[in-house]
């Protein structure tokens, strides 16, 4: 989906609190949209070029416009993503005393795109300055609305006449009321009350048993649990499919999501804050057998069916068997046809990307990417927090119950890329600073990832635009920032609050450092 934004007024580029108007609106956007249109006028093409530049791996192009009305900004927009079938076009002249929650917001895109399925476009109001409700949002089928709906409401002389009964000729209203007592767009349950907290906690993972994992977790990563297989470990989730747990609260078996609740959103930094959802999961995955042949869908497609965020994903190869290889892509061009046909006769493993892998390697897996970890692989796998898999195929396997899983083939099939597979370049990978070394693992609009090898001790430049995690996957040492000094060890996971400050690392260890 494509953002047309109008960026023509001095005010959305204002910075407050080390974060601007037009960052918070970019940030809101994030999951619903795949590439940023941003109308600028031509004295503040530079600064928004910086601000988006700062805030992730984005898709975006300044058109920069000077003394044009609205009718022709909106052409101009339009001619830009003509290939595009939904879009989300932002009046931002009214966004400047905005006040909602990133839940609210996720809550109306939800009923949004439930309308682009059924046909409807939809217009979201929200509380101006006046305390009146006015139209900030549209989210249309391009093709449908520009004619009959958007062009008349919104651009059709420079008054703007929004009345009501306009408005409801052509689109079904949300509107989005201001909040008083959460100003900060926080998640579910998550009040105003702010409690004191660390700077850095340690973290114990939630368990899955899938029946392909293995015990090596147990064994040499020191996980407890009662699981006699633990496939994966969740070291860093607020996911309600499985929450890590705060070592040594004082309140037991305190979620993560709840110490969030407590301490306040602004310990994961002003990139969260419209955020609906903490926007990451850290895991490790024992791969003992075969994982099945799966996809997961992008965002427009999970919110559009699931309800949920899709999911891109980095694999870091913390451990592989002699042999031992991941799927990843198809080994040449293909077709929907050919992909079902050879699902119906067994035949799907010959088309896909099979690549050897060993300790160290690195592979993105960007949603609609078919893929599979290969049998005696350990990883560590940062994603986006969302538990959408669409399995296309599974080896015939039956669970612990005789019951084969579930497959979901025509879904599968709706988000697959069926291009050949093209491995992700990330230019710069690897620095040498003294005897320590910093490797670009991944670098997406979702997040950022780096590994440190650490020999000497050195120090992490800490920010109030993210929290960090920290896994530790190799080695032993402790980390201090302010008045905390955690002690880690192969396999321990820890959280750093957003803050502009320092932390220092010591030990023979290797870290994976990820940040929104």
């Amino acid at each position: 989906m494509k953002c047309i934004i109008f960026a023509t007024d001095e005010n959305i580029v204002k910075r407050n609190n080390n974060h601007s108007r037009f960052q918070d609106f970019i940030m809101m956007h994030l999951s619903y949209c795949d590439e940023y249109i941003i109308m600028a006028d031509t004295s503040l093409k530079q600064e928004l070029l910086m601000q988006a530049d700062e805030i992730a791996d984005l898709s975006y192009r300044v058109i920069e416009v000077e003394n044009e009305n609205r009718m022709e900004l909106l052409k101009k927009a339009f001619e830009e993503c003509k290939e595009e079938k939904y879009c989300i076009v932002a009046e931002y002249h009214f966004l400047a005393d905005y006040d909602f929650t990133g839940r609210q917001y996720k809550e109306c895109m939800l009923k949004a795109i439930s309308n682009l399925k059924s046909g409807k476009d939809t217009v979201i109001f929200i509380d101006g300055p006046d305390g009146k409700s006015v139209p900030a949002f549209y989210v249309l089928q391009k093709d449908i609305s520009f004619h009959s709906g958007i062009e008349r409401v919104l651009c059709a002389n420079e008054q703007r006449d929004f009345a009501d009964e306009q408005i409801n000729a052509d689109f079904e209203k949300i509107d989005i009321k201001n909040t008083e007592n959460d100003k900060h767009g926080n998640f579910d349950n998550l009040n105003n009350t702010k409690k004191d907290m660390p700077a850095m906690i340690k973290l114990s993972p939630a368990f899955k048993d899938y029946l392909w994992g293995g015990t090596k977790l147990k064994e040499e990563y020191g996980k407890e649990c009662d699981l006699d297989i633990v496939a994966e470990s969740w070291e860093l989730s607020a996911h309600p499919d499985g929450r890590s747990k705060i070592v040594g609260s004082c309140e037991k078996d305190m979620y993560f999501d709840e110490l969030i609740a407590q301490a306040g959103k602004d310990i994961l930094g002003w990139k969260c804050r419209y955020m609906s959802d903490f926007p990451i999961l850290v895991k490790f995955i024992d791969a003992k057998n075969p994982l099945s042949i799966q996809v997961h869908p992008n965002d427009d497609y999970a919110l559009m069916y699931e309800d949920e965020y899709g999911k891109n994903e980095m694999w870091y190869i913390l451990d592989a068997q002699e042999g031992a290889g991941i799927y990843c892509g198809f080994n040449r061009d293909t077709s929907k046809e050919e992909v079902r046909k050879r699902i119906e006769e067994n035949t799907i493993l010959e088309i896909l990307n099979w690549v050897p892998a060993k300790k160290g390697d690195v592979f993105f897996i960007k949603a609609g990417t078919v893929h599979a970890i290969g049998a005696g692989i350990m990883i560590c796998e940062i994603q986006q927090s969302s538990n959408c898999t669409y399995r296309l195929y599974d080896y015939d396997r039956k669970d612990k119950f005789g019951n084969k899983r579930e497959l979901h083939i025509e879904k599968a099939l709706d988000v697959l890329n069926f291009r050949k597979y093209e491995e992700q370049d990330i230019k710069d990978r690897e620095i040498s600073v003294g005897r320590n070394i910093e490797r670009k693992l991944a670098y997406c609009k979702y997040f950022h990832c780096n590994e440190y090898t650490v020999r000497e001790p050195m120090e992490i430049e800490l920010s109030e635009k993210s929290f960090q995690s920290v896994i530790c996957v190799e080695g032993f040492g402790k980390i201090s920032l302010e008045n905390t000094t955690i002690q880690f060890k192969k396999g321990d996971s820890i959280f750093v609050a957003a803050g502009k400050k320092k932390a220092s690392v010591s030990g023979e260890c290797e870290l994976v450092i990820t940040e929104v």
